[in-house]
């Protein structure tokens, strides 16, 4: 019998994979489909419209160098610039959109403090910044940021994700971390 699992990735994407059956399948969330059809409908706008003034232009060609030929050249022009830019958008929201199977990280960093007693410090996005590979290796130390209580032994407690269940886990300053473990 397949395993399933149901599981929210940090970019937002709801993950469920089917295991022994070989299938992936990723749901968005609504705001993100809307994005993607707002931009795509940019798309399309500028498309149509450097089509026209590009037409134009073909047509000015044909008659010769008149107003209507520079009207029509100046408008392809500035049309094609806002149809390149909103293609980039376009692609960068797709691409997000849709990603690849297995392509979603199944661990991330939710939570993490560093420090003693009261002192502790928020190092959450300094410790997200060295995932690499879905993975973390360091050493808790005042290296991840800095000394939060002078001359006190310190502890980093971290809570994660890691494919689907939530996690906390306690390192005393000097212990080498690896997670997700």
């Amino acid at each position: 019998m397949p395993a399933f699992k149901i599981f929210e990735s940090e970019d937002g994407l709801v993950t469920t994979t089917v295991h022994g059956m070989g299938q992936d399948a990723y749901v968005v969330t609504e705001d993100r489909v809307s994005n993607f059809n707002n931009y795509s409908q940019e798309f399309q706008l500028w498309l149509s419209l450097f089509s026209i003034a590009f037409g134009a232009f073909f047509s000015g060609l044909q008659v010769g160098a008149n107003t209507f030929f520079y009207v029509s050249l100046i408008l392809s022009i500035v049309f094609g610039i806002f149809l390149f830019l909103s293609y980039k958008k376009f692609i960068k929201v797709k691409e997000s959109l849709f990603k690849k199977a297995g392509s979603i990280s199944s661990f991330s960093i939710l939570e993490a403090k560093y420090g003693a007693n009261t002192n502790f410090i928020d190092v959450t996005q300094k410790l997200k910044d060295l995932i690499q590979n879905d993975k973390i290796n360091l050493t808790a130390s005042n290296e991840i940021d800095h000394d939060p209580a002078p001359g006190i032994h310190k502890q980093l407690n971290i809570k994660y994700t890691f494919e689907g269940k939530t996690y906390e886990k306690s390192y005393e300053e000097g212990e080498e971390v690896k997670l997700p473990n």
